[in-house]
């Protein structure tokens, strides 16, 4: 058997605590250097509380009947989430012990034994299962950050296209059964071609890796928005809120940050700005969730033919022609263009 590569944590819950405390004395001279700490807790609720502070490696459960250790095993199970906490229930062979070993396996429990069991037998059982739960712990860490990199952008941290239509589909779900509003942001840096054609793309690349990382990190978005890289130097912003007003002051607070922004790569500095389309659903908006995408984009061209630099807004009601978007639709903003031009400048 091989020796596992880290010491573990125990936690032993015993229903009489003299019990417990010579377990722990008999596993702490068994396990040696594996065993960096044993606690004892003498009940199931002060047991429960003991783990959810220190999230023990393992956890005997001594001398508890089912359905009393059946309900702490599924208590445990629904505390460790995504994590595996090795569990071991230790019971004497009396009478509805078939019981208890067929409830607690069905609850989440590891391995169901006699309380009898020899410190050998118990220590073999211990290594095996903390071994398993380390490999466990591994493949559910690895699972997580390959799950992690299919919705992720390498080059930004944003999400990619298909991370941002996953949660796009989900909020647009909310918004129409009237939890929420939902305002779309397409982003395009101006100008972008002519960092890459003066400097060289090592330079595009860190201004566009910036640009994300001012999306996800800065001080304008919120926990629940969502940045993403939309492709090349656009990005798509999905923001949620009872406020279309709030909503707005972000896409404003962005194109304001951008052109503020002294972007640097080695002892080069690169000014920039970016015009930004933004469309908002009200809460209920039943249409094609591409259509506010659609909307983002069309404000986005308009915004880069009135100058670039400048956010342009819409409302997406119906009927609308995508091709020519009337008045009825767009968003006044007064001032708003004039401040950002009046912020690059400086």
């Amino acid at each position: 058997m091989l020796n596992p590569t880290r010491p573990m944590t125990l936690l032993i819950v015993s229903k009489v605590e003299s019990d417990g405390n010579i377990l722990r004395y008999g596993l702490q001279d068994a396990l040696g250097k594996h065993l960096i700490l044993a606690d004892v807790c003498r009940d199931l609720p002060s047991g429960a509380d003991a783990f959810k502070k220190g999230h023990h490696d393992l956890i005997i459960v001594h001398g508890w009947k089912s359905p009393e250790s059946e309900a702490f095993v599924l208590k445990i199970r629904r505390t460790d989430s995504n994590r595996h906490t090795g569990i071991i229930i230790l019971a004497e062979t009396s009478e509805g012990f078939d019981r208890l070993v067929v409830d607690n396996y069905n609850a989440g429990a590891d391995e169901v034994a006699p309380s009898n069991l020899s410190i050998a037998i118990l220590r073999s059982k211990i290594i095996m299962l903390f071994n398993y739960k380390i490999t466990t712990d591994l493949l559910r860490s690895v699972n997580h950050k390959l799950q992690t990199m299919t919705v992720t952008d390498e080059l930004t941290g944003c999400a990619n296209m298909r991370g941002f239509t996953k949660k796009f589909a989900k909020i647009m779900e909310d918004c129409k059964s009237e939890k929420i509003g939902v305002a779309v942001l397409m982003i395009d840096l101006d100008h972008f071609k002519k960092v890459n054609d003066t400097h060289n793309h090592l330079v595009g690349s860190h201004v566009i890796r910036s640009m994300g990382q001012l999306l996800l990190n800065g001080n304008v978005l919120g926990g629940e928005d969502v940045p993403a890289r939309y492709g090349g130097d656009e990005f798509v912003v999905l923001l949620r809120g009872d406020s279309m007003e709030n909503q707005l002051k972000k896409a404003q607070k962005i194109c304001s940050e951008v052109s503020k922004k002294v972007f640097v790569y080695e002892s080069i500095e690169i000014k920039i700005t970016a015009s930004i389309g933004f469309a908002w659903a009200s809460p209920g908006f039943s249409g094609p969730p591409s259509d506010l995408v659609k909307a983002a984009d069309a404000m986005l061209y308009k915004s880069k033919d009135s100058g670039r630099n400048q956010v342009s807004a819409m409302k997406l009601t119906y009927p609308i022609d995508f091709s020519n978007i009337s008045t009825q639709h767009m968003i006044e903003q007064p001032n708003v263009v004039s401040d950002l031009k009046k912020a690059s400048s400086k």
